[in-house]
């Protein structure tokens, strides 16, 4: 059944129902912020080797030989 085809008490008592679900669990706002923050203090207290940003490499120059059609 859709929600739009419910009446409007119907659609009522089930939100009701998803409601009482989410705070029972811990579905909050409130919950699901402080969850992120511990997540973001445990990936920047971590102990993660550091890796250069980047590394160089030399490029060697290489001489071709004609091969194919030569204007």
């Amino acid at each position: 059944m859709y929600w739009y085809e419910m009446d409007e008490a119907q659609r009522i008592v089930y939100g009701m129902m998803g409601r009482s679900f989410c705070f029972d669990n811990g579905l909050t706002a409130e919950s699901m912020g402080n969850k992120m923050i511990e997540m973001f203090n445990y990936l920047f207290n971590s102990t993660m080797e550091s890796r250069p940003a980047f590394t160089m490499h030399k490029v060697e120059e290489r001489v071709y030989e004609q091969t194919g059609i030569v204007e």
